[in-house]
């Protein structure tokens, strides 16, 4: 099976957030699964085009097909692929893990990946261009007839109730990516682990950095709450520049460290060391940092909206997040009641056996196999 794959929005380091990670999870799961040869044809651009060869086996094709994410497909000497370039080239679908179709015009079997609904949940976090390029692709794919894969059932039931569609379209695949490098982690002694709370994100808008530090400042003002820290991890951009001033102005100061984009074996230490999780974030379509802490042996706090109940389950504290009292409840809860914390981490460890990568790879194969038969 030939599979091209559209990576053209992929961004280096750590731009895209959590979306780089699950792609290249999948690809590869579905290899391990499938029982026929796996092929694909990377559809790239320049800046990310050594990154994606190096993910890539040897009887794989990278096609080159813009100097950036914000250049234009097919100018000047990059590859001009279509429909008739992918027949040509005995392509059998495209998977569209960024949810556009931008080559194959709507004509060619497709699996598109549609991983939230920001652009509804939460316009305001957006530019307006966005959320009406958003929400015309979204039309676009449920037009298309191409098959749709989603990562939770809160994006699913989104989807089958803004559009007339077929509910059998719909596949949902959760990711519960690289989940035995976190359970298997052995970081030595927790030595700071009364110190510090973790957030994993980037600074978008919707991630809610602000109202955490708002709850964070008043946190640390609290008796004995002063030896406590705030830990974010984040790709480097103008927001966290701006969340930066913000903690000044909260006169946080060393409370708050901006760690940027880090290391795999980084992270892992981090969370390893932290106290617990914060998840604030106003809309999410999957979470994974919710299930790294959880098989890490990590208490998670999170909040209680779009996908992150159904994520976390039984094993994290909720808090409204649009809520700064609810947020501060929650880190006092979890900086004064031990036993909350190991009852989160006990509720954690068993959450985790809902969830399988296999199957989910599985699920994804057979989507692929589906719209080519």
């Amino acid at each position: 099976m030939k599979i091209a794959v559209d990576l053209t929005k992929l961004l280096p380091g750590g731009g895209n957030g959590g979306i780089k990670k699950t792609i290249f999870s999948f690809l590869d799961g579905v290899r391990k699964v499938s029982q026929e040869k796996i092929v694909y044809a990377f559809l790239c651009n320049a800046a990310t085009k050594e990154e994606v060869a190096e993910r890539a086996q040897a009887h794989d094709f990278i096609w080159c097909v813009q100097d950036d994410v914000g250049g234009s497909i097919g100018e000047g000497s990059w590859l001009k692929v279509d429909d008739r370039f992918l027949r040509e080239n005995e392509v059998d679908l495209l998977y569209l893990p960024f949810g556009e179709d931008r080559f194959g015009g709507g004509r060619y079997p497709a699996v598109r990946l549609l991983g939230d609904f920001l652009h509804a949940v939460y316009p305001e976090g957006l530019p307006i261009e966005v959320v009406e390029y958003r929400a015309k692709y979204f039309k676009e794919s449920v037009e298309s007839g191409a098959a749709i894969q989603v990562i939770s059932k809160d994006v699913r039931d989104r989807l089958l109730s803004s559009f007339s569609l077929d509910p059998s379209r719909v596949f949902l695949t959760y990711h519960p990516i690289g989940l035995d490098e976190f359970s298997r982690y052995q970081g030595g002694e927790r030595a700071s682990i009364e110190t510090y709370f973790i957030y994993p994100a980037n600074f978008w808008m919707h991630k809610n950095h602000r109202r955490l530090l708002d709850a964070f400042a008043r946190f640390v003002s609290g008796e004995g709450m002063e030896k406590y820290h705030l830990y974010f991890t984040g790709h480097p951009d103008a927001m966290m520049e701006e969340m930066k001033l913000y903690a000044n102005e909260l006169s946080l100061g060393d409370h708050v460290r901006f760690q940027g984009y880090v290391s795999l074996e980084t992270y892992k230490k981090l969370l390893w060391q932290a106290k617990a999780l914060v998840f604030p974030s106003l809309n999410e379509g999957f979470g994974i940092p919710i299930l790294e802490a959880m098989a890490m042996g990590v208490p998670v706090m999170c909040s209680a909206v779009t996908a992150l109940p159904e994520i976390a389950g039984k094993g994290a504290l909720f808090f409204d997040p649009y809520q700064t009292d609810g947020i501060l409840t929650a880190l006092r809860q979890m900086a004064t009641d031990e036993d909350l914390g190991q009852q989160m981490i006990e509720k954690g460890k068993e959450n985790l056996s809902r969830f399988s990568f296999e199957e989910d790879c599985q699920n994804l194969l057979r989507a692929f196999r589906s719209v080519i038969e």
